[in-house]
């Protein structure tokens, strides 16, 4: 399975930037590049029960995200998305918007996680996305990076986070990376 619009082989910086913008109105979700190809548009496992696994990212323009989208390899169990801001760069994250625990979709589709209710996110402030598996089944668009790519608080994990918590504290560095795009609406 690949990402629509995107090749069996990999796609550039350019490609990826222009096809996530148009889906978030401009902004540009965490992406990781390896040898000028993207490892994104892999299947894998989510790799632990009830854990979430958290991206940092940066809107170009004032958005209302009504929905999170990803890709489903193998359909499994539960998920949950949800959106959270930090006043301490990330240390301390406090939900402000989120699916709830959802079956998942499909099998090889697409699935729209809906938001409980709509959030206006501001322009060149952070924000991080939020995902958790109750298992180890569900395959979705991931890859593991080195851990030598992982930036101050772009990439996070937190056990027992599902469904996703109110606010989500001490969370660790991670090295996965997922393939999570905002729904403008």
């Amino acid at each position: 399975m690949t990402m629509p619009g995107m090749g069996r082989g990999g796609v550039s910086r350019a490609q990826v930037d222009t096809t996530v913008a148009a889906a978030v109105g401009g902004g540009v979700l965490p992406y990781h590049e390896v040898n000028g190809k993207s490892t994104i548009n892999t299947l894998a496992a989510w790799p632990a029960a009830n854990t979430g696994y958290g991206w940092r990212f940066r809107l170009g323009r004032r958005t209302r995200v009504d929905a999170i989208l990803f890709p489903v390899g193998v359909t499994s169990g539960n998920v949950d998305a949800g959106l959270y801001t930090s006043a301490d760069v990330g240390v301390t994250q406090t939900r402000i918007a989120s699916s709830g625990s959802v079956a998942a979709g499909a099998a090889n589709t697409s699935q729209a996680l809906t938001l409980t209710a709509p959030v206006w996110l501001e322009a060149g402030t952070d924000y991080w996305v939020w995902f958790a598996v109750d298992n180890i089944t569900l395959t979705l668009p991931r890859t593991t990076i080195h851990a030598a790519h992982v930036y101050g608080g772009m990439i996070m994990t937190k056990a027992t986070s599902f469904p996703l918590p109110a606010s989500i504290a001490t969370a660790s560095a991670s090295t996965v990376l997922a393939w999570p795009v905002l729904r403008e609406g």
